[in-house]
């Protein structure tokens, strides 16, 4: 940035941006809880008709703006890891760009990697976790904080 103290600040460029990604995504919920009601899940594109040829395209391009949008928030890291470290020591190499690109691959699938390895820790903690409670629990004599656990049956007939 040329001038980088206009990034910073109440009105810097930072605050200006997040203010109207800010009023797109309230915009956007409010929108779809206008439409959908009580009915609104999670995530508006949950609400989409599948046969519907517009919410097939909307799903095709908020898939496309995901996929850009993974490489554009990594440019940054790769700028300065590219330019501050490993430029001094591979400029001389005749197809140094090879040397940048490959660098820009492996962080995508490195960084695509640790996130699916992280979520599966993550997943297997909390099902240990689940799965200690339950045996804690039960192992109290059936009661839980003085509750004790059942399991309802349906009753069929009047």
């Amino acid at each position: 940035m040329q001038t980088p103290k206009s990034f910073g600040g109440y009105f810097g460029v930072l605050n200006f941006a997040m203010f109207f990604i800010t009023l797109l995504y309230a915009g956007i919920g409010f929108l779809g809880y206008w439409r959908y009601g009580e009915e609104t899940r999670s995530s508006i594109t949950l609400n989409l008709e599948n046969q519907d040829l517009l919410a097939k395209l909307v799903l095709g391009v908020y898939s496309v703006a995901i996929f850009i949008s993974y490489g554009l928030q990594g440019f940054v890291p790769v700028d300065i890891m590219w330019n501050r470290y490993l430029c001094k020591r591979l400029s001389h190499l005749k197809h140094a760009w090879i040397c940048e690109y490959t660098l820009r691959a492996a962080l995508v699938i490195v960084t695509g990697v640790a996130g699916d390895w992280m979520m599966l820790t993550v997943a297997s903690l909390l099902a240990l976790t689940v799965a200690i409670s339950v045996l804690t629990i039960w192992s109290q004599a059936g009661s839980a904080g003085g509750m004790t656990l059942t399991l309802n049956q349906a009753q069929s007939g009047p």
